[in-house]
């Protein structure tokens, strides 16, 4: 099993889970690029029976991108992480 996948799943339970995001309708859409985190565990998750999303490629079946959410993730790693002794 990618163990990347298996992270980008317990955090989308996590959130779903925390959020109680259940309930919410019209479905919820994921939106991730087509890498293998995104895959396997995730697609488990989000295709399951009675499940309430869906996952939509960034790209592929949308035209806009996740660059907000990598903007986010580069000042988490540049002004947190790399500037932090672990």
């Amino acid at each position: 099993m990618n163990y990347t996948a298996r992270l980008s799943f317990e955090n989308i339970n996590e959130a779903y889970t925390k959020y109680y995001l259940e309930g919410v309708k019209p479905n919820i859409d994921l939106i991730t690029d087509d890498g293998s985190q995104n895959k396997g565990l995730v697609d488990l998750f989000v295709n399951r029976p009675g499940g309430n999303m869906k996952r939509l490629v960034a790209h592929s079946d949308i035209v806009i991108t996740k660059s907000m959410v990598e903007a986010v993730n580069k000042r988490i790693k540049y002004d947190f992480l790399f500037t932090t002794r672990l």
